[in-house]
This record gives C-alpha cells, sequence and structure tokens, in this order.
C-alpha cells in the first residue's frame, strides 16, 4: 500500500511531504501497530507498548474505507499527525475535519 504524508506549518504552508510504501516499513513496527489495533479496535489512545517508549501514546481514529488519523502525543502536546485519506468523501471528510479541528487547538 503506497500512502502519502504532507506536513503543514501552523499557518498551513506545507513544509514537506513523503511517500512511503507499507512494503518497505520495518517488520517489529508493523508487528506493534498491528497488535495495538488487534487489541483496541480501530479508535483509541494508548501509551506505545515498546520498551523505553511508554511515555509516547499513539491515537488513532480510523473510518471505513482505509480512512485514518493517527496522532503522537507527549502528555497533552501533539507530537505530530497524519492523515490517511482514500478519496471517499464519507470517510475522508471525519479526519479532515479532526485533522484541522487539531490544527486549531494548537493555534
Amino acid at each position: 500500500m503506497i500512502f502519502h504524508d504532507a506536513t503543514v506549518t501552523l499557518v498551513g504552508n506545507r513544509f514537506s511531504t513523503r511517500t512511503h510504501d507499507s512494503y518497505d516499513l520495518a517488520p517489529p513496527a508493523v508487528e506493534v501497530f498491528h497488535a495495538m489495533l488487534k487489541q483496541h479496535g480501530d479508535h483509541f489512545r494508548q501509551p506505545m507498548p515498546v520498551a523505553g517508549m511508554e511515555w509516547l501514546e499513539l491515537a488513532l481514529d480510523s473510518e471505513d474505507e482505509g480512512a485514518a488519523m493517527a496522532t503522537f502525543w507527549r502528555g497533552d502536546v501533539p507530537i505530530t499527525t497524519s492523515g490517511l485519506v482514500s478519496g471517499i468523501e464519507t470517510s475522508d471528510y471525519p479526519v479532515l475535519r479532526g485533522m484541522q479541528s487539531l490544527l486549531l487547538q494548537m493555534m
């Protein structure tokens, strides 16, 4: 699966873009995320189950058709967030709305 990551500044300027191929992800990382999905479902905020990384929380909100928003948090501070959109408006809209809400909270 190919997915795209875009980083924007708080004022809305594009900072960087990257394209990822899920086949290139490290198998141990995939196993951690798979286990979290299996244990917590499509909507959760949980500490990372990796030794030394418990201070980092992953919040995931997954919609139908593969759209999702994933945010890494340290306490009340979002460190990074990514939106995965499918091109289907009904599933993309909640993800885009969530990302917009998070950006507005940070301003």
